[in-house]
């Protein structure tokens, strides 16, 4: 497999109390020996294809938190709809594409 300086991993979340950012935003961050660790040994587990690769750089993707307070997804029938022909799913938080094959 051919690699080129454009190929990612995207790994994670983060939570941010700031309110005013843009949904997407990159924040650069400081290599983490922890994360590091764990990015290397999840591509050597799960992507062999892989082989030799590691992490070189790191950014935090934000996304907007879901409006609920425990920021759960609402997932189910409207309470207003008869025999339940209305379903609702919403408050994803930004990373819904994550359960979209379960959901």
């Amino acid at each position: 497999m051919q690699r080129t300086s454009k190929q990612a991993i995207f790994t994670s979340f983060i939570e941010s109390d700031e309110e005013d950012y843009s949904s997407g935003r990159q924040v650069p961050v400081e290599k983490d020996p922890y994360l590091e660790s764990a990015t290397n040994g999840f591509i050597q587990q799960y992507l062999p294809g892989l082989d030799g690769t590691h992490a070189c750089s790191y950014g935090r993707c934000l996304y907007q938190l879901s409006c609920m307070k425990d920021y759960d997804f609402i997932i189910g029938a409207h309470w207003d709809a008869p025999d339940g022909r209305v379903q609702v799913a919403t408050g994803f938080s930004g990373e819904g594409f994550k359960f979209a094959p379960v959901i």
